[in-house]
């Protein structure tokens, strides 16, 4: 049993267990925390289970990062000790690997549009006052740059390009014809993500033990935790778009974030396909739900449902100006249906969220785009 040793909050700005005023520690309490990253030798970032909030600690133990721990409250005062609870072999409560990254990306990440609007700002700010090497500054430009504009997913050309570049699919891209991984990841989201990351912890971490790190100023370390998000977020979709077993249907969740003019908004996108069961020539079924944030005009939402040819569309806003322009269209979109050599069945404006028949019922872990 191994005690480990309280030693200071992380995050000042957010609620932790050692501020005046925040839940204090009992004397025995168990606690619930996962090893979030290794921060130097014997030292270890946690984050609690449920509020996610941090503390960093000392401890002798063998820890890694993605580790779940049951702590005990062994010792209180300005230096408190928690002892960690060893788990027993049949204790069933081991948690598996997709289960230990979802604790540690699910509370870092943000939406896409969010993080793209203040990137940007902190990449204005940053050229201004020269705080970053030009090399970075270039990558981040890249970045940027390569976040497709509004009307280039309008076409079906440029929305495949969309969503293999939403960076869900980096893994399989870089497991596939190694002839081609240059060319097919250099416009990757995920990818990009991960150099800018690496090459600003570089920044902030030499790699000569004697040459002091170079100061960093708020902003580098905002730039920096918004690219942690974003790439939390991507890899968040990326657990949700597991199967569950063999039988599930397949699905995949993600974000594909694009520009409109000064407006950084993301598509929403939960894809479904379930294949179509009994008969050899049963249709597959595909389902597909659609979340946008159009500036002015709220949430606007869509679901369409496609076996063989015959598409159903429903259509939805949170704001009632909205819905009324949806009813307007849908003899526009009827056309350009029928022009695409679809069938259209249901072609429905909806006040609220359409329900689910047990058809359509395709299980979604993470992300509900009905909420």
């Amino acid at each position: 049993m191994t005690p480990m040793e309280v030693r200071r909050p992380v995050q000042i700005q957010t609620t932790t267990l050692l501020q005046a005023g925040t839940q204090p520690l009992k004397l025995g309490e168990i606690l619930r925390a996962f090893v979030q990253e290794q921060l130097e030798d014997k030292v270890f970032l946690l984050r609690l289970d449920g509020d996610g909030r941090t503390l960093t600690a000392s401890s002798s133990a063998s820890l890694r990062p993605g580790q779940m721990l049951e702590l005990e409250v062994i010792k209180l005062g300005t230096m408190p000790e928690l002892r960690v609870i060893p788990r027993g072999p049949d204790s069933g409560s081991a948690e598996s690997p997709v289960q230990q990254a979802l604790r540690r990306f699910l509370p870092q990440q943000k939406p896409l549009a969010e993080v793209i609007h203040e990137l940007r700002q902190l990449i204005a700010q940053a050229g201004r006052t020269s705080a970053l090497p030009a090399t970075i500054m270039r990558m981040l430009a890249h970045l940027v740059d390569a976040i497709p504009e509004k009307s280039e997913l309008a076409t079906p050309e440029g929305l495949a390009k969309g969503l293999s570049n939403s960076g869900i699919f980096l893994e399989a891209k870089l497991a596939g014809d190694i002839g081609t991984v240059a060319d097919t990841v250099v416009s990757d989201f995920k990818a990009n993500l991960l150099r800018v990351l690496d090459r600003l912890k570089a920044h902030r971490t030499p790699d000569q033990p004697n040459v002091p790190a170079p100061e960093s100023g708020p902003g580098i370390e905002r730039i920096q935790r918004q690219i942690e998000a974003a790439l939390a977020k991507v890899v968040t979709d990326q657990l949700g778009s597991l199967a569950a077993e063999d039988t599930a249907p397949s699905v995949w969740q993600l974000e594909i974030p694009f520009t409109d003019g000064p407006h950084h908004d993301a598509a929403k996108l939960l894809i479904a396909k379930d294949a179509g069961s009994g008969s050899e020539k049963a249709d597959d079924y595909w389902a597909v739900s659609l979340e946008l944030h159009p500036p002015g005009l709220g949430r606007f939402y869509a679901r369409l449902v496609l076996k063989g040819h015959i598409i159903d569309t429903y259509l939805w806003s949170d704001t009632a100006a909205t819905s009324d322009l949806i009813r307007e269209q849908c003899e526009r979109l009827r056309a350009r249906l029928h022009g695409a050599g679809l069938s259209v069945g249901q072609l429905t404006p909806l006040d609220r969220p359409p329900d689910s028949k047990p058809s359509d019922n395709i299980s979604m872990p993470l992300v509900d785009l009905r909420a």
